[in-house]
C-alpha cells in the first residue's frame, strides 16, 4: 500500500481552520512529463502520417516540382 500512497500527486484536508493542501512536485512533474512525452508522440505519429500517407513522395521531390512550376 506504501506504493499506491506516494503516486498521490495531491491531498487535502478539510480542517477547523480552513484546507490543507499538500502537494507532490515530484508527482506532478512526473504527470507533466508524461503529457510531454504523449504530445510529442502524438506529433510524430501525424507528421509521419502525413509524409506516408498524403504525401508519398520525399521532400526532395517536392522542392523539384515547386522550382519546376515557378520556373515555368
Amino acid at each position: 500500500m506504501a506504493e499506491a500512497h506516494q503516486a498521490v500527486a495531491f491531498q487535502f484536508t478539510i480542517t477547523p481552520e480552513g484546507i490543507d493542501l499538500q502537494l507532490s512536485y515530484q508527482a506532478l512533474n512526473q504527470i507533466y512529463l508524461s503529457g510531454v512525452r504523449s504530445w510529442k508522440k502524438r506529433v510524430s505519429r501525424l507528421r509521419n502520417r502525413v509524409i506516408k500517407g498524403v504525401y508519398p513522395a520525399s521532400p526532395s521531390s517536392w522542392l523539384f516540382v515547386v522550382i519546376a512550376i515557378l520556373a515555368t
